[in-house]
């Protein structure tokens, strides 16, 4: 099972957010709220996990981003998108900067991946965002802007993306569901 974890509060917000992303998936979804109590249990039954992203002025999810902390103890797979990128890096300890970033933008890829193949090569994303992470030594960067990294992979099978690839790029999506 396919487990999406919704960071946005106001459900108007799904139809962005995470309807997109479930339009890519073809398998069963149990779609959950980051500030359900009962969210630890619920990660630990799924197969593949998914948090998505929210809108520019909404950071509640950060008020709650420790019901995910479980995440860093399993070896599923994880796909965070934008602000689920920004959970997983406070789960493995980066510090969250500002970092506005609004439209199609070309990402340097510095690694490849499973999910993004193209080392040496421009990506080119839509990103809508206030924040990012900090670089750590508990991550490998996939790709780059110009400033502090976007695109992130963390051990194993867990990445972190600062775009949003259910409006382009939605391969990534299809290629995560793959692994």
């Amino acid at each position: 099972m396919i487990l999406i974890i919704k960071t946005n509060k106001h459900p108007l917000h799904d139809e962005e957010f995470v309807k997109p992303v479930i339009k890519v998936i073809d398998d069963k979804v149990d779609v959950v709220e980051i500030k359900e109590e009962n969210l630890k249990e619920k990660i630990k039954k799924a197969d593949k996990i998914i948090i998505t992203g929210t809108s520019l002025r909404d950071n509640s999810y950060m008020k709650h981003w420790r019901n995910t902390e479980i995440i860093k103890q399993l070896s599923v797979p994880v796909l965070g998108i934008c602000a689920g990128m920004q959970i997983l890096g406070k789960i493995y300890g980066s510090k969250i900067v500002k970092s506005t970033q609004i439209g199609v933008k070309e990402i340097k890829i510095e690694r490849e991946t499973k999910l993004i193949s193209k080392k040496g090569q421009k990506l080119k994303a839509y990103f809508l965002h206030n924040y990012t992470i900090k670089e750590n030594e508990k991550m490998k960067i996939i790709g780059r802007l110009d400033y502090p990294e976007i695109i992130k992979i963390k051990y194993k099978e867990q990445y972190g993306l600062g775009f949003h690839p259910e409006v382009m790029n939605r391969e990534i999506i299809e290629r995560f569901l793959e692994i």
